[in-house]
């Protein structure tokens, strides 16, 4: 593979692709689940804690 990208064709086509780039943003349903996750995980290890103490 590395030797066709060397090669003179491909490497134009290529430079010609536009870069990739990330979307900063996350939705806003993506964001509520995530923040369900997070107070489930927490919860979770404040348990096991409270279990380690008895």
């Amino acid at each position: 593979m590395s030797r066709q990208i060397r090669h003179a064709e491909n490497a134009r086509f290529l430079r010609r692709m536009p870069g990739f780039t990330l979307d900063q943003s996350v939705p806003q349903e993506i964001e509520t689940l995530l923040g369900k996750l997070q107070e489930v995980e927490e919860g979770t290890s404040e348990r096991r804690g409270k279990q380690n103490l008895t």
